[in-house]
């Protein structure tokens, strides 16, 4: 990134949804200053404008905004199959990226990502509970073995999500295979990792696209190292939104909500004080490439992501049990 005594600028590629969110989180940090937005609908770049400070260019496609002016770094927010390429135009400019999850569309992808990751610009995934102090607080004790020895973990999430899919790209098969699963259910699959550091190793699962075109509904069950099980229930089309994992362990449970952490203990339920704020993945990003944290999500972290979303949509295709694909 280059050096700058003001804040340094940003690229924001795609003015949907998620785009306004990072907006949001940017009016409280000012990590960066939105100099350029890229989107080929000059209706929803109009809409964002209100939220950038008013003087953002605006550009058709990236190889335009990259000719025409300098930034320190970028954002991605497009969708999933637009990522690769984009990821590539960038890093040739000398970009470093924060991007939205999921980081690719297909593992071949990815595994080109990870090998020319090594010599480019960083690149971070936007997976923003990996800047939740609820969920780095359960992280940090369950290293330091506060429920014993972690002995199997459950994860519940349902939300309105299937309802606001019609026309747009999250209701494509191609766009987005994985449905809830590939697309919001993203975050939670890496938390299983964040959390436990735990690989997977067989799944037995079953999807349920429920009358959309791409799947909605997934119930899984994990066979995790060391023995640990995992169940993972998915509903995409619910009326309501809910998340909870509970971590059980040989001496104690962790139940990790949004905003909210239980230690459980004979039969007693108590709050973990958390005594740090969130952050947010545009902080996370600024303070990366100032030196002064290392990166919370680097490219490496999705391909566990990958394998286990993959081996859950082949074992539900297939009716069978499979063993995931490592590394």
């Amino acid at each position: 990134m280059a050096c700058h005594a003001a804040t340094p600028s940003l690229l924001l590629i795609g003015c949907g949804q998620i785009a306004r969110l990072h907006l949001d989180h940017l009016r409280q940090n000012r990590a960066f200053h939105v100099t350029g937005l890229v989107d080929p609908d000059p209706l929803r770049m109009a809409q964002l404008v209100t939220q950038t400070s008013g003087n953002a260019r605006h550009y058709q496609n990236l190889t335009e905004a990259l000719r025409a002016n300098p930034f320190d770094a970028a954002l991605i927010c497009t969708p999933t199959d637009q990522h690769f390429n984009q990821l590539i135009e960038l890093w040739h400019a000398g970009l470093p990226v924060l991007c939205e999850k999921p980081l690719v569309d297909t593992r071949e992808r990815l595994q080109e990502i990870l090998r020319l990751a090594s010599h480019s610009p960083p690149v971070m995934i936007a997976y923003q509970r990996r800047q939740s102090a609820v969920f780095q607080t359960a992280r940090e004790l369950l290293s330091q073995g506060a429920i014993g020895r972690l002995q199997s973990l459950s994860l519940i999430n349902t939300e309105r999500w299937a309802q606001t899919i019609g026309g747009t790209w999250r209701n494509d098969p191609h766009q987005n295979p994985g449905g809830f699963l590939g697309d919001a259910g993203s975050h939670k699959i890496d938390m299983l990792a964040f959390l436990t550091g735990l690989r997977p190793v067989r799944v037995l699962a079953r999807c349920h696209n429920a009358d959309w075109n791409v799947p909605v509904t997934t119930q899984a069950w994990i066979e995790l190292e060391n023995g640990v099980r995992a169940t993972v229930l998915l509903t995409g089309n619910a009326h309501h939104y809910f998340e909870e994992f509970r971590l059980h362990g040989s001496a104690g449970d962790l139940i990790v909500r949004p905003g909210e952490l239980l230690l459980a203990r004979d039969n007693q339920v108590a709050p973990v004080p958390v005594g740090k704020p969130d952050s947010s993945p545009t902080a996370a990003f600024a303070e990366m490439l100032a030196g002064r944290s290392p990166n919370p999500a680097p490219p490496k972290v999705a391909l566990a992501v990958r394998d286990l979303t993959d081996a859950i949509l082949s074992s539900s295709d297939r009716e069978c049990d499979v063993i995931v694909e490592q590394g």
